[in-house]
C-alpha cells in the first residue's frame, strides 16, 4: 500500500474519530470548558517549557519550531486537526523539546496529565479515542521521520557527489594555474635568457684564456728538462683526466697500505686515482717521498687543468643552449662520443658524487648523432636525481652497451645507456607520470625542481629517434635506460 493511500485512510479514520471526540467534548460541560482558541503566530507551548497538558488540535494547524545552534527558528512539523500536542513531553516526563505555534486561526482542547491518566474511569469511550489518536499520531511522526532520513540520505549523496565534481574542477583549476604560471616563468626566462648569456660569456671567456695561460706555467713547473719522461708522463695522464671508479680507486688503496703501511691515509686517497700503470710504476719508488709528491703534483696540475677547460667548454655550451632557448633555434646534430660525454659530466658531478660509490664501465661504443651539450644535461639530470635517490654511501652504477631494436621498417644498431641506483625506487604507478611536463618529485627550499628534466630528456631523445624509460633495479632502487640509434 501507497503512502499516500495510507495517509488518506488515516485522515478518513482522523475525521471520523475527531467527530466523535468533539461531540463527546461539547456534549460534557465539564469538558467544553478546556476548549481554547488561537490566533495566527500565536505561540502555544515554549522550547523548555514545563507545561504538563497535552492539546488535541480540533481546527487549524500548528507548526513544530526548534532553534539551531546559530539562533534561528528551524520548522521541523506541521500538525492538523486530529493531532496531539505535547505526546514527547508526557511520555518522557521531560520539559518541551519543541515550540509550538499557531499557523492559522486554531481551535484546540486542552487536558493536563493527570486529566489524561483519569480518563479511562471517568469518561472510557473519550479516553479509548483520545488514545487511537496518540498511536496515530506517533505512527505518522514516525513515518515523517523515515522519510526525512531517507530524503537526507538522498541529498548527502547528491552532495557528496557534488563535492567530488567540485573537488575534481578545483585540482583542474590548480593544475590550470599552475601551467600559467610555469608559462609566465618561461615567458620572463626567455626575456632576460640573452642578457644571462652575455654576463655569462665574459667570465667563460676569462676561464678559458687563463686554462691556456696556466697549461704552460704548469707544464714549466712540473715538467722541465731534468725531470725526465716520467713526469711527463703523469702531466700527460692527468691532462687526459681518466676516470677511475669508486671500487676501483679502494682496491688501488689497499694496494698502496700493503707496500707502505706507513703511507697516510689521505696521500693514499689521492694517490689511488691515478692510472693502474702509473700507480704500479710509482709505488716502486713509494718510498722516495719527494718523487712521489712530484709525480702526484704533476697529476693533479694536469687533471685540474683538464677539469677547469671542461667546466668553461660546458658554460660556453650552456650558453649557446640559453641562446638557443631563447631563439627557439637548435644547432645541428653532429656525432658524438657517450663515454666522453658520461666521462666529462662525472668529473663536474665529483664534489656531488664524492661519498657514493660510482660504478662506470664505459666499454667501446659507436657514435650517435645528436647534439653533445644536450645530452650532457640528460646525463646530469639522470646522475643527480640518482644522486638524491641513494644519499651519501650509496651505489650509482653507469653501463654503456650496443643493443639493436626494431622500428616500424627495418632493425636499427644503437647504444643502450643505463644508470642504476640502490634507493628507494620509482613507484610502478609513477614510471610514466615522471616523464610528464611540470611533474616533479622534488620539494621546495633546498631540492630545486621545476618539473621539466625528465620531460624534456624524453622530448630530446625521442627527438633522436631515441627511447627512455624508467624500471626496478634488483633487489632495489632504479634503472633508468636510455637507447639512441647509432650514427650511420
Amino acid at each position: 500500500m501507497s503512502e499516500l493511500t495510507e495517509r488518506s485512510e488515516d485522515e478518513c479514520s482522523g475525521e471520523g474519530d475527531l467527530s466523535q471526540i468533539l461531540g463527546f467534548i461539547e456534549a460534557e460541560p465539564s469538558l467544553s470548558q478546556r476548549i481554547e482558541s488561537l490566533e495566527a503566530g500565536e505561540s502555544l507551548l515554549h522550547e523548555a517549557d514545563s507545561r504538563k497538558r497535552l492539546w488535541l488540535i480540533l481546527q487549524g494547524t500548528l507548526r513544530l519550531n526548534k532553534t539551531n545552534a546559530a539562533g534561528e527558528r528551524l520548522r521541523l512539523d506541521e500538525l492538523g486537526p486530529g493531532e496531539i500536542v505535547g505526546i514527547l513531553s508526557y511520555y518522557t516526563r521531560e520539559k518541551s523539546f519543541f515550540g509550538v505555534e499557531a499557523s492559522t486561526d486554531s481551535r484546540i482542547f486542552s487536558i493536563s496529565w493527570d486529566s489524561f491518566d483519569r480518563l479511562h474511569t471517568d469518561h472510557p469511550h473519550l479516553h479509548k479515542l483520545m488514545e487511537k489518536r496518540v498511536r496515530e499520531s506517533f505512527t505518522r511522526r514516525y513515518r515523517r521521520l523515515v522519510h526525512l532520513h531517507l530524503e537526507m540520505d538522498r541529498l548527502n549523496e547528491a552532495l557528496k557527489h557534488e563535492r567530488s565534481e567540485l573537488r575534481t574542477t578545483v585540482e583542474e583549476l590548480e593544475k590550470t594555474r599552475e601551467r600559467l604560471v610555469h608559462r609566465e616563468k618561461l615567458a620572463v626566462l626567455g626575456s632576460v635568457l640573452p642578457g644571462i648569456a652575455h654576463e655569462l660569456n665574459n667570465p667563460t671567456a676569462s676561464i678559458s684564456r687563463n686554462a691556456d695561460y696556466l697549461e704552460s706555467i704548469l707544464k714549466a713547473t712540473f715538467v722541465d728538462a731534468s725531470a725526465g719522461d716520467a713526469i711527463e708522463r703523469f702531466w700527460q695522464a692527468g691532462v687526459k683526466a681518466p676516470l677511475v671508479g669508486t671500487t676501483q680507486q679502494r682496491e688501488q688503496m689497499s694496494k698502496i697500505a700493503e707496500v707502505d703501511p706507513a703511507t697516510p691515509r689521505p696521500l693514499q686517497r689521492r694517490l689511488a686515482v691515478l692510472p693502474p700503470e702509473l700507480l704500479e710504476n710509482l709505488l716502486k719508488t713509494i718510498k722516495n717521498e719527494t718523487t712521489v709528491i712530484r709525480c702526484l703534483h704533476s697529476f693533479e696540475a694536469g687533471r685540474f687543468l683538464h677539469t677547469l677547460r671542461s667546466s668553461a667548454h660546458r658554460i660556453e655550451r650552456l650558453v649557446h643552449s640559453l641562446k638557443r632557448y631563447a631563439r627557439t633555434h637548435n644547432e645541428a646534430a653532429a656525432e658524438v662520443d657517450l663515454a666522453v660525454g658520461l666521462r666529462d659530466t662525472l668529473l663536474i658531478l665529483g664534489s656531488r658524487l664524492r661519498e657514493i660509490e660510482v660504478r662506470y664501465e664505459p666499454g667501446r661504443v659507436p657514435s650517435v648523432r645528436a647534439n653533445e651539450d644536450e645530452l650532457n644535461q640528460i646525463w646530469t639530470n639522470l646522475l643527480t636525481n640518482a644522486a638524491d635517490a641513494v644519499g651519501d654511501d650509496g651505489v650509482i652504477e653507469i653501463t654503456l652497451s650496443t643493443e639493436a631494436r626494431k622500428t616500424l621498417s627495418e632493425t636499427k644498431a644503437g647504444v643502450l645507456v643505463e644508470i642504476a641506483d640502490n634507493g628507494p625506487g620509482v613507484a610502478e604507478a609513477l614510471r610514466e607520470k615522471i616523464f610528464e611536463p611540470n611533474y616533479t618529485t622534488k620539494g621546495r627550499g633546498g631540492n630545486f625542481g621545476l618539473g621539466l628534466g625528465l620531460g624534456i630528456a624524453r622530448t630530446i631523445i625521442e627527438r633522436y629517434g631515441g627511447t627512455i624509460h624508467v624500471e626496478g633495479n634488483h633487489p632495489r632502487g632504479a634503472r633508468f635506460v636510455v637507447w639512441l640509434p647509432q650514427a650511420s
